[in-house]
């Protein structure tokens, strides 16, 4: 096992580090004090070859100029928030509208551009990190001022185990994800990975992104991965939703017997590499993104996403899965990413 800290540049007069993670078969964990932003994701394939499995940029230069949210620790509310608002006992909230006229990936800086504090320590099996950050009454809009830990851990089975919890002291939206991209081939699109979703259900959304209340089974249609079938494939079925989005980009709603972790949400396999892997959490939806809009130095659908969170719009649709944290409460969202290869 092993850790190295180094300074990765500057950030508003703050210092950006980055951390390496390494456990006892190699595989390893790059992130940064800034935004959470996972940098690397390196793990062997059938042959023993290790690479990076996760896409990102050179340098911090890069990360600052993302338009993608390229690997980031997203809140406080994952997705989107309609017209950038929400009424929560008798007031309205007026939030940052950095995807107008609505709220994305909680809003213009987020979790996802603030400098968090880092402790690492090193468990028996497992190299840790632990993130903390207060974000402070009306930051980007939202009420209450909310104490947050993240605990990253690496163990030496090849899991990366992540903890997120929070407290508030104001009644408050909160659903926190991660948003690293992923492409277990190493290169090019992600089309043959194959791919299996413990999910039924798809909330409909309109041309925006955001939901219409509409909770659409998913059986027999481009979203029904139950059994296990490539990227591609579901691309090519064209659900009227897929293809006004020019891929996935949708919330699909999980099993209920995922949430004790269990059973996982999502497994995913790359034939030429033999890489797999498995995604487990306790949050009612998952959302799955191809990488449609992806341009510039990234190919679109060079990369995918699987974000387990609540629903999109949850404050606004009081028949979704409630998403409000009260005061008393802790907020508590587990997952974990499981590798390991298949060789043929």
């Amino acid at each position: 096992m092993g850790f190295i800290q180094q300074q990765y540049g500057e950030f508003e007069g703050q210092k950006v580090y980055q951390y390496q993670l390494t456990n006892k078969q190699g595989m390893g964990f790059n992130i940064l004090n800034l935004g959470g932003i996972i940098t690397h994701i390196t793990t062997p394939d059938k042959n023993g070859k290790i690479s990076n499995i996760v896409l990102g940029y050179d340098d911090l230069a890069g990360y600052l100029h993302d338009p993608f949210y390229m690997g980031v620790l997203v809140g406080r509310f994952a997705n989107r928030i309609a017209n950038a608002r929400f009424d929560l006992d008798g007031q309205s909230y007026a939030l940052t509208a950095n995807q107008a006229p609505h709220h994305l990936h909680g809003g213009q800086y987020g979790f996802h551009r603030r400098i968090w504090q880092v402790i690492h320590r090193t468990e028996q099996n497992a190299e840790v990190l632990e993130f903390t950050r207060t974000s402070p009454d009306g930051e980007e809009g939202y009420p209450g001022s909310l104490n947050t830990k993240v605990i990253y851990r690496l163990t030496d089975d090849n899991c990366l185990q992540v903890e997120m919890t929070a407290v508030c002291n104001k009644a408050c939206p909160v659903s926190f994800t991660l948003h690293p991209y992923f492409n277990l081939a190493d290169e090019g699109v992600i089309g043959e990975h194959q791919l299996r979703l413990n999910t039924y259900a798809v909330v409909a959304t309109d041309a925006d992104g955001i939901p219409t209340g509409e909770i659409i089974p998913s059986q027999d249609t481009a979203f029904d991965f139950c059994r296990k079938k490539s990227i591609q494939k579901g691309l090519n079925q064209q659900h009227p939703l897929q293809m006004e989005a020019h891929g996935f980009d949708h919330n699909l709603v999980v099993d209920d017997e995922c949430a004790d972790l269990s059973v996982p949400i999502a497994s995913v396999y790359e034939p030429k590499t033999g890489r797999k892997m498995e995604l487990y959490s306790n949050q009612p939806g998952v959302q799955f993104y191809s990488g449609n809009y992806l341009t510039g130095r990234f190919e679109p659908y060079s990369g995918f996403c699987l974000e387990p969170q609540s629903f999109p719009d949850a404050p606004n649709q009081p028949q979704f899965p409630d998403a409000i944290l009260q005061p008393g409460q802790q907020y508590h969202h587990q997952l974990e990413f499981r590798f390991s290869t298949v060789v043929d």
